[in-house]
C-alpha cells in the first residue's frame, strides 16, 4: 500500500482528502454549538478541535480518550468565552455523534464477526453469566 503512495500525486489525493475529513468533522462541531444557539468564532473553534486532535495523538489515558477529551475541549472553549453549559453540551453532543454512534452502529458487526470465528463475544459472556 505504500508503495502505491510514493508518487506525487497520490500523496497529494490522500492529502486532500485528509484535510477533507478533517475539515468536515470540525464544521460538524461548528454545527452543534450553533444548535445550542451559539456562534463559535473560527479561530475558537479551530483551536479546540485542534487540541482535541492534539490529545488524540498521545497514548491513551482512558479508552477513546473518554472523559478526558470533553473536559479538555470544554475548558478550552470556556476559556474563550463561552458560557460553561454551552461548551459542555456542545462537546458532549459532539463526541456522542462522532464517537459514541458509529461505534454503537458497528457493535452488531464486531459481534456477529466475533461469533463467526467461534468467539463469543466478552459483552455476550457477561450478560449470560448475570442472566443465570
Amino acid at each position: 500500500a505504500i508503495a502505491g503512495l510514493r508518487g506525487g500525486r497520490h500523496l497529494l489525493v490522500v492529502f486532500w482528502w485528509a484535510a477533507a475529513s478533517w475539515a468536515l468533522d470540525a464544521a460538524a462541531l461548528w454545527v452543534i454549538f450553533d444548535a445550542f444557539g451559539y456562534r463559535l468564532s473560527v479561530g475558537a473553534l479551530l483551536i479546540g478541535y485542534g487540541l482535541a486532535n492534539l490529545l488524540q495523538a498521545l497514548p491513551e489515558l482512558t479508552p477513546g480518550w473518554l472523559g478526558v477529551l470533553e473536559t479538555a475541549m470544554s475548558v478550552t472553549y470556556t476559556a474563550f468565552g463561552i458560557p460553561a453549559g454551552i461548551a459542555v453540551m456542545g462537546v458532549l453532543s459532539y463526541r456522542l455523534l462522532s464517537y459514541w454512534l458509529p461505534v454503537a452502529a458497528g457493535l452488531p458487526s464486531a459481534v456477529q464477526i466475533l461469533r463467526r470465528n467461534g468467539r463469543r463475544p466478552r459483552t455476550v459472556l457477561a450478560l449470560e453469566r448475570s442472566a443465570a
